[in-house]
């Protein structure tokens, strides 16, 4: 009897001491990998958007240069149709990406019967620079040609034919003068 109590006592410590020294199971430690969004790398490209009332329908156009003593011409020129409208609306131009421009001409379009039109913002952007530009402010930026008059309300602007050595023409027009062209170099 002393024998089975001793093997039972035995049993018992051998029982103990491997269940004690067991390890118990443990799930591994799942990595977590955290969901990295990337941002899209975004695009170098320079925009002009008018903000405008334009009542009748017309094709706006952006000349720009990329280079200084460089004249406007037809190889760097983007037109969009604007359609009329009684609300304020986007008149974008959009640049290709290889190109960012030194100096720009915004031609205000080729209907002679355009009414008057009224301009609220000028928004040069480039790629997530943005400079903005009020309308009563752009003849701090731009020369205006002899085709568009400046009303008293600083934002509203009429378009006419004027007269020049080549004879009566409607090409109403802005360029950019030398304050525009240090905004424009300094990546907008």
């Amino acid at each position: 009897m002393i024998r089975i109590n001793m093997s039972l006592l035995f049993c018992c410590f051998i029982f103990l001491n491997t269940a004690c020294n067991q390890k118990t199971d443990k799930k591994p430690v799942e990595s977590i990998e955290e969901d990295v969004i990337e941002k899209p790398e975004l695009k170098k490209v320079f925009s002009l958007t008018l903000n405008a009332l334009v009542k009748e329908e017309d094709v706006f156009s952006l000349f720009y240069t990329q280079f200084e003593g460089e004249k406007f011409g037809v190889d760097q020129l983007i037109h969009t149709k604007v359609y009329p409208s009684d609300e304020i609306q986007e008149i974008k131009f959009e640049l290709p990406e290889s190109d960012y421009p030194y100096n720009i001409r915004l031609d205000f379009g080729s209907n002679p019967s355009q009414e008057n039109i009224m301009i609220t913002e000028c928004d040069l952007k480039y790629s997530n620079s943005s400079y903005k530009i009020k309308a009563s402010e752009l003849y701090k930026y731009f020369n205006f040609n002899e085709g568009i008059e400046i009303l008293q309300d600083s934002t509203t602007f009429k378009l006419k034919k004027f007269t020049d050595a080549s004879g009566e023409k409607y090409d109403p027009y802005i360029v950019g003068n030398d304050r525009c062209v240090i905004i424009l170099q300094e990546d907008v």
